[in-house]
């Protein structure tokens, strides 16, 4: 796990959840998951308050390039990452 990273996640799931229309409940930051047979280094796990979730494959991204794949996933048309 990159505590950097997860720090950085924990930090921009707190900001999001502030904003009402986000409908965010909070994002996780994970590593070693496995997801429908394939393991994925790096995960973000978008969960919104509806229960829907959204998970994002984010391996060797920077935190800038998270940022924005939760931004496009969270206000946009979606994370390309999906």
């Amino acid at each position: 796990m990159n505590d950097d990273k997860k720090a950085f996640v924990d930090a921009l799931s707190d900001t999001l959840k502030m904003d009402s229309r986000s409908g965010v409940k909070s994002i996780q930051y994970a590593t070693g998951i496995w997801f429908e047979d394939v393991l994925y280094e790096e995960v973000i796990q978008v969960n919104y308050e509806s229960g829907r979730f959204a998970l994002i494959n984010v391996t060797a991204n920077s935190n800038g390039a998270n940022a924005t794949a939760i931004i496009h996933e969270v206000y946009g048309d979606g994370a390309m990452g999906h």
